[in-house]
């Protein structure tokens, strides 16, 4: 058995030399549009890491402003018993109510009113 020979019309050939090129081009059209939207993915992969970490980041009631230490008990600077380990510098106002206002609301005085005495045995 010897090579044999392949024969093709040349008006075959030609005919699909068209439809392979419009193929080609498409293909590296659908490669550039990938690698775009590729780029586009990774861009928006770190938008949406940044925003996360802006609405998920840590607390506003644990992280301070000025400090960035947690206010939480037991944290850093705070003992278990609630004093603080530091020696003065950098102190945080106390939370809750500020010392010299104890007077509160009180009970609401009701003598204008007509009292009656009632006995329930």
């Amino acid at each position: 058995m010897g090579p044999e020979l392949l024969v093709v019309d040349v008006t075959e050939v030609t005919s699909w030399r068209g439809p392979a090129e419009r193929a080609e081009q498409r293909a590296e059209a659908g490669e550039q549009r990938l690698a775009a939207a590729e780029a586009r993915i990774e861009e928006l992969v770190g938008q949406v890491a940044v925003l996360s970490r802006m609405l998920f980041g840590r607390s506003s009631e644990k992280v301070s402003a000025g400090t960035g230490d947690l206010q939480g008990t037991d944290g850093p600077g705070e003992r278990a018993d609630g004093s603080d380990s530091t020696d003065g510098e950098g102190e945080r106002p106390k939370r809750g109510q500020r010392p010299g206002s104890n007077e509160g609301h009180g009970r609401r005085d009701y003598s204008h009113l007509d009292s009656r005495e009632q006995i329930h045995d």
